[in-house]
């Protein structure tokens, strides 16, 4: 039994000897066989102490000691200031950490960016800073070219939107020509009124065109124009009658603003032929507001002589109910008929959610 004691566990003296055996090999392999560049540098002067190998062919220096006793930051495109080197100082000594993605130059004038992590700790009295720098070249190369994908999907989006702007404003400037022809005033007016249609599909590709974001609109604004088109189309006969709109700054999607634009357009449309008889006075109010749990509601009432009683509007034969009927399906909105609180007129009510973008690709 004897002779086998020798495998047993070693003695304390014994295992401080491994480890004093062990620790530099370990020290060694962990440190040159890392992915990663890896500086230790002293806190106080910046300088690099030493370095691995992997630093050695990151920057492509002949040897370490091409690279050993000179400041890190000064193999970066853009050196950092005495200030940003205090501050980073002050960040380290103060969080023991400090991390950032920096643009490199090696020593044979190749740039690459790394992603710097620093860390403190003392060695016998002495603060040393261990710094890790990964390559993200590739992935910084891929976000490049992925802005520069989305450019020019913006460009190609926003050259859409002014083509459509464009085509449909020739076509309600063919119907305008047409109708310089006609003379029979129901013909006229129907011709007006798919003029306006036009035009309200027309206004909201001009604000995509205008905007930052080519996916919404600034429905308030919108609306604004929207009714400026109407008043300016509807010319001396509405000069008597007074739009107040009260729209919040709303952004809304195209998919929803297409439909709730041309919704406004048909009620709005219907209030100035419909409500203010003979070149009665009045007024005609818009309002739009988006509550707490992202609803759109929309308001459109007026001071008129209001729907005849027997009027049934999901069944009327109109040409404008049976769109605002089509329309208001679309958004999925509930849409209510019924007078003003001055109990005179007509109000309509609107409650609808912003509809999903639909996959475009």
């Amino acid at each position: 039994m004897s002779e086998l004691q020798p495998n047993h566990s070693p003695t304390q003296p014994k295992l401080t000897e491994l480890r004093m055996i062990w620790s530099p090999v370990v020290y060694e392999a962990l440190f040159n066989e890392a992915t990663d560049a890896i500086f230790l540098v002293d806190a106080q002067t910046l300088y690099t102490v030493d370095c691995n190998r992997r630093a050695v062919e990151l920057y492509e220096a002949e040897s370490k000691q091409a690279l050993i006793a000179i400041q890190g930051h000064q193999l970066q495109r853009q050196q950092f200031t005495p200030v940003e080197l205090e501050e980073i100082a002050n960040t380290i000594n103060q969080t023991g950490s400090w991390s950032q993605e920096i643009e490199y130059v090696t020593l044979k004038g190749k740039a690459f960016w790394g992603h710097l992590t620093a860390k403190q700790f003392a060695v016998e009295g002495r603060l040393i800073n261990m710094v890790w720098i990964t390559d993200i070249t590739a992935r910084k190369t891929a976000e490049v070219q992925i802005r520069a994908s989305l450019q020019e999907k913006d460009l190609l989006l926003k050259e859409v939107h002014h083509r459509v702007k464009n085509n449909l404003h020739i076509i309600s400037n063919l119907l305008d020509l047409q109708s310089d022809q006609i003379t029979e005033e129901r013909l006229l007016n129907v011709f007006n009124d798919s003029q306006n249609r036009i035009q309200a599909m027309a206004l909201v590709h001009e604000q995509l065109y205008q905007a930052q974001d080519f996916g919404k609109v600034e429905f308030g604004d919108y609306i604004y124009r929207l009714i400026n088109n109407l008043m300016f189309s509807y010319g001396d006969r509405m000069r008597s009658i007074h739009p107040v709109v009260e729209a919040e700054p709303t952004l809304i999607n195209i998919e929803t603003a297409i439909p709730c634009g041309l919704l406004i357009n048909e009620l709005v449309t219907n209030s100035f032929k419909h409500a203010f008889p003979e070149g009665e006075s009045g007024e005609i109010h818009i309002q739009l507001h988006r509550d707490q749990r992202q609803k759109l509601h929309l308001r459109i009432w007026d001071d008129g002589i209001g729907l005849p009683p027997e009027l049934e509007w999901q069944s009327s034969t109109s040409l404008g109910l049976k769109l605002v009927k089509i329309l208001a399906k679309q958004l999925k909105a509930v849409i209510s008929f019924d007078k003003s609180e001055l109990g005179v007129g007509t109000s309509v009510r609107i409650t609808f959610a912003e509809l999903q973008h639909r996959s475009r690709f």
